[in-house]
């Protein structure tokens, strides 16, 4: 990576000297504020994973951890793990836009009154909460999604690798197990039409 970046502010350096900017990016570089820029930290297929959304997702995880009062993991090892999960869900989204998974606010905005709900909260309390651990709602609403659209991709790819064909089924049917497994369901399903039905 840092034979990259010496590479790319060598070439910058001489487009600069060679188009007369220089002087005037290093008079604007000197007085302005140095702030450190985001690095890209893994490059996943067509996306990339920056620096701080490792930051973001380990110091997420510590804070879990802590919560449960497990004893924290060592530091390194606890990074690669969260390297390797964001790779995942990175992989999954980008397959999830390629088969045009899409969530609608609608469904988004449900998920999120569930989630309030489910903690006994109104969405403003979840808000609130979420403040107080130091997340934003956006963030977190974000995650959601993102849960929401692996969640599909992960459906559609089991569903698409389960096809059964009618020969198949008709086989399995016919065979021994197949026979045994239909007189279990029909005697199921006769114990349970002759329950009593209660009535309001």
């Amino acid at each position: 990576m840092n034979v990259i970046h010496k590479l790319l502010s060598h070439q910058v350096f001489k487009l600069l000297a060679a188009s007369g900017l220089l002087g005037l990016m290093t008079t604007t570089y000197c007085q302005a504020n140095i702030e450190p820029l985001d690095g890209i930290a893994v490059v996943v297929a067509d996306d990339i994973i920056l620096q701080s959304e490792i930051t973001k997702r380990l110091l997420m995880v510590q804070v879990q951890v802590q919560r449960q009062d497990n004893a924290l993991p060592d530091v390194a090892d606890l990074r690669q793990q969260v390297i390797e999960q964001l790779i995942m869900e990175n992989l999954q989204l980008q397959l999830a836009e390629q088969q045009g998974v899409r969530i609608t606010e609608r469904q988004l905005n449900q998920s999120m009154l569930d989630i309030a709900a489910d903690n006994q909260m109104t969405l403003r309390q979840l808000e609130q909460t979420l403040i107080s651990e130091g997340k934003t709602y956006v963030d977190f609403r974000q995650q959601v999604e993102r849960n929401l659209i692996i969640k599909e991709i992960q459906q559609l790819s089991v569903q698409s690798r389960v096809r059964v064909s009618d020969y198949e089924i008709d086989q399995y049917l016919d065979s021994a197990a197949g026979e045994q497994m239909a007189d279990v369901q029909y005697r199921l399903a006769h114990l349970l039409i002759s329950l009593p039905v209660e009535i309001g």
